[in-house]
């Protein structure tokens, strides 16, 4: 009966380490998953702020422009050319911004925590 026992001691020391090292490998890939998901996201991002900041940039132009545009129109007739310039880069710039909005992530590490999430209910089925 001691054999026994001592073989069965030893099998739930064996199942007990394969679980602790199935768990490591579990957080080392969720881990790895969740780096590239928020490298992904860091890189939308980027292409975001780049997008609203030439936005930014343009705009000013535009703005620019139109103050030149009233400047010249106060004084001369002809400034309807910068007028529609300085319309034409407000315009552009709005539609930067307007992209450059749309294009920031919606909910940023979603596929990490719906992994997260599915492993725990796993987890927590398992234990119960």
């Amino acid at each position: 009966m001691k054999g026994s026992q001592g073989e069965t001691g030893e099998s739930a020391r064996e199942l007990l380490g394969q679980a602790i090292d199935q768990g490591k490998r579990l957080a080392q890939a969720e881990f790895e998953a969740a780096r590239q998901e928020l490298r992904e996201d860091a890189r939308q991002a980027l292409k975001s702020l780049t997008l609203l900041g030439t936005s930014a940039g343009v705009g000013l132009g535009g703005v620019i422009a139109l103050a030149v545009s009233l400047a010249l129109a106060l004084r001369t007739r002809p400034a309807s050319f910068t007028l529609l310039v300085g319309l034409g880069m407000m315009g552009g710039a709005a539609a930067l911004a307007l992209q450059g909005v749309r294009s920031l992530p919606k909910q940023p590490m979603s596929r990490t925590l719906g992994q997260v999430q599915e492993d725990l209910a796993l987890v927590q089925e398992q234990l119960t």
